[in-house]
């Protein structure tokens, strides 16, 4: 699975198992790929790659290679609790319990569409509670590593 063809002619390995193996992107559709026959590859998705393919793997396993400073995978991997397979031993981040119970009442109250005006409200407020969780992540997460230790004051 790939964002676009031809892609795969950039990395050698990429190309010999592209010649083994069906390459499909998200325009060109499920035909392509025959969806639900087997593993998939994803090389360096962005967002609507990554869903295309998960949706390709269901009921098989899904590969996914991140780039650097590309798309990040990492809160999708922690979603689905993925194995990183450059280290298998180390357990996968699990996502703020702030953010997972946001997203299960955001896909909740768009059940219908965000048809209702409640639905449309309550969905308003999840994201802004997601706005101010997402700045709190990332004020801290700015926040210089390791920290300095303070001088004692007297």
């Amino acid at each position: 699975m790939l964002n676009a063809f031809g892609a795969e002619q950039t990395v050698p390995a990429l190309r010999r198992f592209a010649q083994r193996h069906r390459v499909a992107t998200p325009r060109s559709g499920r035909q392509r790929a025959r969806s639900g026959i087997g593993p998939v590859l994803a090389y360096l998705p962005d967002a609507k790659t990554l869903e295309f393919a998960a949706g390709l793997a269901r009921n098989s396993s899904l590969a996914a290679v991140e780039g650097a400073n590309l798309f990040p995978l990492r809160g999708w991997a922690a979603q689905v609790n993925a194995v990183d397979l450059t280290r298998p031993e180390d357990k996968a981040d699990r996502l703020d319990a702030r953010l997972t119970s946001a997203l299960a009442r955001l896909k909740f109250y768009g059940n219908n569409g965000y048809g209702p005006p409640f639905d449309r409200q309550q969905a308003a407020r999840i994201l802004d509670d997601l706005r101010l969780l997402i700045c709190s992540i990332v004020t801290w997460s700015s926040a210089p590593w390791p920290p300095k230790a303070s001088a004692p004051t007297a």
